[in-house]
């Protein structure tokens, strides 16, 4: 399975309600995206780096957030409520990416597309 990438300075756990404020160009596509193809994104705790600018690097476990609610603001900008569901493991990343997500995925960012597989609680 196939899943857009979101690092975060928090950890989402199944079930655990998170809201979100979209406002990196990046993100508002990897949204737009998602919301479009009514399809989930993985978030995924930061281990070292940072969520806005700069490089981050994320742990290799995470969990898929499920599009609740989505709140449009002015600019593209967005307020979201995800649910967490399965928690997943990173197994690769995926070097031949369509170019929406390679535009994610380049701008120096561990983010874009990463096969995963499910783990069980």
């Amino acid at each position: 399975m196939k899943l857009p990438l979101f690092p975060l300075n928090t950890v989402l756990f199944p079930g655990a309600i998170l809201p979100l404020h979209i406002f990196e160009e990046r993100y508002k596509l990897m949204i737009a995206r998602c919301i479009e193809e009514r399809r989930p994104f993985g978030i995924l705790l930061i281990r070292k780096g940072y969520e806005v600018g700069d490089t981050a690097e994320p742990f290799d476990v995470g969990t898929t957030a499920h599009i609740a609610r989505v709140d449009e603001l002015e600019e593209g900008k967005m307020n979201l409520v995800c649910l967490g569901g399965k928690r997943f493991r990173i197994n690769q990343r995926d070097q031949d990416q369509d170019p929406q997500d390679r535009e994610l995925h380049d701008k120096g960012q561990r983010r874009g597309l990463a096969t995963v597989r499910s783990e069980s609680a």
